[in-house]
Parts: C-alpha cells; sequence; structure tokens
C-alpha cells in the first residue's frame, strides 16, 4: 500500500511540475507582450505598473516585458512612432525632448545602450553605429513609491523607435 501510495504521489508531483513549466513556457497571451515576459499582465496593466502610459500612435507597434523581484518592478518598452507622436510621448513623461541627458552620434558607443533588458527577455535594442541616439532620465515619486524611467530614442529611424525601461520600487 506505501509503494502505491508513493507511486500515486510521485504521478502528482510529476504532473504539476509539467502544467506548471507549461504555463511558465506559454508566456503571456497578450500579443504585445514578448514571449519570455514572465507576468500575466496584460498591456494595459504593465503600462499601470510602469506608470508610463504610452501615446495613441504608438500603440500599434509597442511591445513589452515585465521583470518583477523583491525590491521593484522592472517594466521595459518599446515602440516606432514618427517625430510628433515621439514628442508628444516625452512631454507627457515629463521629458524636455530638446534636452537629452546623454547624446551619441554618429559611433554608439562600445559599452552598449545605458539601459538593456535581462539576457533572457528576447528583447533587441539594436543601434547602429551611425545611428543617432539620445537618452533621458526621470526620477520621480509615484504615490508611496519611487520610481525611475530612461528613455532612450534612435533618432536615425523612421518612425523613430523608443525603448523606456521603468523601475519601481516595491
Amino acid at each position: 500500500m506505501k509503494i502505491l501510495f508513493a507511486f500515486v504521489g510521485t504521478l502528482a508531483c510529476a504532473a504539476a511540475m509539467i502544467g506548471g513549466a507549461l504555463l511558465v513556457m506559454r508566456g503571456p497571451s497578450d500579443p504585445h507582450a514578448y514571449p519570455s515576459s514572465w507576468s500575466k499582465l496584460d498591456f494595459g496593466e504593465a503600462q499601470e505598473v510602469s506608470a508610463v502610459a504610452l501615446p495613441p500612435c504608438a500603440q500599434e507597434t509597442a511591445k513589452y516585458y515585465v521583470d518583477s523581484t523583491f525590491v521593484g518592478n522592472s517594466v521595459y518598452m518599446d515602440f516606432t512612432a514618427p517625430d510628433g507622436c515621439v514628442a508628444e510621448f516625452l512631454a507627457a513623461v515629463g521629458i524636455d525632448g530638446n534636452t537629452p541627458v546623454v547624446q551619441w552620434k554618429p559611433v554608439f558607443p562600445d559599452s552598449g545602450p545605458p539601459i538593456s533588458p535581462p539576457a533572457d527577455s528576447e528583447i533587441t535594442w539594436d543601434f547602429g553605429r551611425e545611428d543617432r541616439v539620445e537618452s533621458w532620465q526621470v526620477e520621480r515619486w509615484h504615490g508611496a513609491y519611487e520610481q525611475a524611467v530612461n528613455v532612450v530614442v534612435n533618432r536615425s529611424a523612421q518612425p523613430q523607435h523608443v525603448y523606456i525601461e521603468s523601475f519601481t520600487s516595491n
């Protein structure tokens, strides 16, 4: 009888592990989510967690990745949009688009971009050596939580490509 219970228990554990692995591998069902984004947040919830709302003109091409840890939530987003839409987004975040904190042109430094998503995220933020790239960082309080938002814009791409990293402390 003990052997039977041990066997049934082992089968139940194996089934639970396989089921959990399938849920994790399946990833989010939202088409805006990168496949490896572990969170089941939809696009609207990801924007709410990041406290960064994308303008309507950017919604179609937007992608996101959520990485939640004990100390806070990181939301990585990127989208492509025409110049006017990018300016609207920067203003909404509280950034003066005419005064980047960092500006690279025409050769991108070997150190890579100032923000980078987790290595397993399947997000590719590519900059060519001839691209003109500008970067901003905003730190603010969102309710009781501190938030840092990094924004990188590839001005050479048309439409422009915008990369966002938002970290909100727990």
